[in-house]
């Protein structure tokens, strides 16, 4: 029998990591939010770059009608979210992935990972105890959906080849390294004869899964108490990243390293996005872009915006995707 596995949600960059990169850019570095946002930018490219390594192990990986979620989050009636980073479900079981690239810079006297830089070393946030409450509340969640009867199991992957287990773990086998996450899940699949699942029950836990997915995208702003006038504006030279750049005849032009273009507007129109939404007005994007024409916002709008609503001073644009 032939066997399947199937990506049924893909692994994508996260739109909260976009808004964080675009905040960062925005931010002055002496305001005193920013060091908080690198923080969090940081850990979210850790885990994005953690789960990119990952990928490639996955396509190897071969169980009955398998199927495999990247960065699922599931609402739980309590108003929490139930966040993992890889789900692999198959008729037989579900695998929880904690994928752990590099260390927060956090400590706490629980945490028992250790990370080596630069011969230092230091303690990181417990990845373990993450993936079990993981299991927790999926375990909920799917007695919630009707599926009472489906094993979860649950490992955390080391992706960087500095971090090390702790000898405290001693060990653990739910804590392995990437280069033997393909043991370890033919390990565990060698567990089960019988299978809970029917292919359509499957295909239908999935599905659920997918449509009950409710990514973060929160209002940047709010999210880190910051003002509109925090936001620096203009367009940012792609160059030596000075701001803001000038339009003359139809280029943009860096008054600091002379380095010009002509679509620099378009990074810059990401960044309002990320930050403000997807709708601008003719008005706003001449002051966010420091244009001295609004003709030349309303050219540029015409280029980068998929649609436009409304009339007159109502009248707005929606980004492309």
């Amino acid at each position: 029998m032939e066997l399947m596995f199937l990506f049924t949600k893909h692994l994508s960059k996260p739109y909260y990591l976009d808004q964080l990169e675009s905040a960062s850019r925005r931010i002055a570095m002496t305001h005193h939010k920013h060091s908080e946002i690198e923080h969090w930018r940081t850990k979210l490219l850790s885990n994005y770059y953690g789960e990119k390594k990952i990928l490639p192990v996955l396509t190897h990986l071969s169980s009955k009608e398998s199927r495999i979620l990247f960065d699922l989050r599931l609402p739980l009636p309590d108003h929490s979210y139930c966040q993992i980073d890889v789900l692999i479900v198959t008729r037989n079981f579900a695998l929880i992935l904690e994928v752990n690239h590099s260390p927060l810079p956090n400590l706490t006297k629980d945490y028992r990972f250790m990370h080596v830089n630069d011969r230092i070393e230091s303690r990181m946030p417990d990845p373990l105890s993450q993936a079990e409450l993981q299991a927790h509340q999926l375990t909920y969640w799917l007695t919630m959906a009707g599926f009472q009867s489906i094993p979860i199991h649950y490992f955390v992957v080391l992706t960087s080849p500095a971090s090390f287990i702790h000898p405290s773990y001693g060990s653990n086998s739910q804590v392995i390294h990437l280069d033997q996450l393909l043991t370890a899940f033919q390990s565990l699949d060698r567990l089960y004869n019988s299978s809970p699942l029917e292919e359509f029950e499957l295909n239908r836990l999935c599905d659920l899964l997918v449509i009950e997915h409710t990514p973060y995208q929160p209002f940047i702003l709010d999210r880190f108490h910051l003002h509109k006038t925090d936001i620096l504006q203009g367009v940012i030279c792609p160059e030596c990243s000075n701001l803001p750049m000038k339009r003359v005849h139809g280029r943009w032009y860096c008054k600091s390293c002379h380095h010009t273009s002509r679509n620099a507007h378009v990074e810059a129109l990401k960044d309002y996005q990320f930050l403000f939404g997807e709708r601008i007005t003719n008005q706003r994007a001449c002051a966010f872009l420091k244009l001295d024409s609004s003709t030349a916002a309303l050219q540029i709008l015409n280029e980068v915006a998929c649609e436009k609503s409304g009339l007159n001073k109502t009248l707005y644009y929606v980004f492309n995707e």
